[in-house]
Order: structure tokens, then C-alpha cells, then sequence
């Protein structure tokens, strides 16, 4: 059998993307203006939607969340993704995968 596909759950499993996700969340925090918590703050990103992380966290309304969403993902996109950290003992397949993201433009 071929397969065309392999979802891997590389997050927190194969690599640790703390360093990706708490730049993106700081990205987006300074895009919209907002002052940056402290980073224990930012780590509770972590694992919950994003958009219950941005509303509970930081109490933006859905406008806004929907906004800092937008930003986080433009981040994460084009660097975020490269700061993950893969353990020694993880294979690195996070450089040799294709990664489907394509979101639109923030605005």
C-alpha cells in the first residue's frame, strides 16, 4: 500500500514548539498594540484554541481575537513553524515535511 499522506502530532510529541508559539503570540500581541504579559503568561497558549487563549488571557473581544488570530497565524506561518525545537532523541522530520499552510493575509 502507498500512502499520499502522513499527519504526524509533531507538537509536543516530535518537537516543542513553546519558543514558535509564544513569538507568534507576542507578534500578534504588539500588532494590535497590546502590552506583552509575562512569558509564563504567554506559555498558557500552549495547547487550548487560540481563539479561547486571546479571549480568556487577554480579554479581546471576538473582533479582536479574530484580528490577533490572523496575526499569530501570519507569524507562525512564515517563522514560528522554524522555531520549534526537535529533542535529540525525535527524528528530524519537521525539515523535511511539507507544511499546508496558506492562510490569507491579515487586514
Amino acid at each position: 500500500m502507498r500512502w499520499d499522506t502522513v499527519l504526524f502530532d509533531m507538537d509536543g510529541t516530535l518537537t516543542d514548539s513553546q519558543e514558535g508559539i509564544v513569538k507568534s503570540v507576542s507578534y500578534a500581541l504588539e500588532r494590535l498594540g497590546r502590552e506583552l504579559p509575562p512569558r509564563d503568561t504567554l506559555t498558557a497558549f500552549i495547547g487550548p484554541p487560540l481563539h479561547e487563549s486571546f479571549s480568556a488571557i487577554c480579554g479581546m473581544d471576538e473582533a479582536e481575537t479574530e484580528r490577533a488570530v490572523c496575526e499569530f497565524r501570519d507569524y507562525f506561518a512564515r517563522r514560528g513553524w522554524a522555531e520549534t525545537y526537535t529533542p535529540a532523541y525525535s527524528p528530524p522530520v519537521h525539515h523535511s515535511v511539507r507544511i499546508p499552510w496558506d492562510f490569507p493575509p491579515c487586514g
